[in-house]
């Protein structure tokens, strides 16, 4: 695992960052370039990601996905964490109606 002390210094390629071995004590994220390292999430909005990922797979169609936390790469240089996302492997087409109230995310 990489200390903060052997990090890269600058702006950090896609590269450079997937030869960094970040342990999981940590949050990592590399945004526009530059490492940045986040916070955990507060248990409410955990309770929120659960319920909103099961809400959310309960109503999709057959031919979507609903994922949790995935990582994507959105340009060159930028990573993003997605905490819940619905769609096909690809990308949906038509957006997706769902009807669910705010009560029932919030509830553990």
């Amino acid at each position: 695992m990489a200390g903060l002390a052997e990090f890269p210094r600058g702006l950090v390629t896609l590269e450079e960052w997937d030869a960094l071995e970040l342990g999981d004590a940590r949050r990592w994220e590399l945004v526009e370039g530059s490492i940045l390292m986040t916070p955990r999430p507060r248990p409410l909005h955990q309770v929120v990601s659960k319920n909103l990922t099961r809400l959310l797979d309960e109503r999709r169609p057959d031919s979507l996905v609903v994922l949790q936390e995935v990582e994507v790469v959105l340009r060159e240089g930028t990573y993003q964490r997605v905490e819940a996302t619905v769609g096909d492997w690809v990308r949906t087409k038509e957006p997706v109606a769902l009807d669910f109230t705010l009560d029932q995310l919030t509830q553990p």
